[in-house]
C-alpha cells in the first residue's frame, strides 16, 4: 500500500474508518493527501479543528500505521519505484505554500 500517493479522497476515507467522519471535511478542505498525512504531527491537529485529546489519540495511532505501513511498502518496492525515493517524512507545514 502506497499511502504517500494517496489523494485527498483515500485520505478522508481513512479518516471516516477511523470512525472520526465529522472530520472528513477538515482533512478535504485542507488538501491532506498521503504524503502530508505521514508528516503530520499532533500539534498539527487543533489547526484542522480536532482538539478532542481522544480524537487525537485515534488520528495519531492511525497515521502511525499508516507510516509503518509505507516504510513496509518500501522495502519490498523495487529499487527502482518512485516511492523510494521518499524515504524520510516530512513534518506537515499548514503554513506551506501549496
Amino acid at each position: 500500500m502506497d499511502v504517500y500517493n494517496w489523494d485527498v479522497t483515500k485520505v478522508v476515507d481513512f479518516i471516516a474508518e477511523l470512525g472520526l467522519p465529522h472530520y472528513c471535511d477538515s482533512f478535504e478542505k485542507n488538501r491532506i493527501n498521503g504524503a502530508r498525512i505521514l508528516g503530520m504531527e499532533q500539534r498539527f491537529l487543533p489547526q484542522l479543528g480536532i482538539t478532542k485529546f481522544d480524537d487525537q489519540k485515534v488520528i495519531m495511532e492511525g497515521i502511525e500505521k499508516l507510516r509503518a505501513h509505507q516504510l513496509a511498502f518500501l522495502e519490498l518496492a523495487p529499487r527502482n519505484h518512485p516511492a523510494r525515493k521518499m524515504h524520510v517524512f516530512q513534518p506537515y507545514d499548514k503554513t506551506a505554500q501549496l
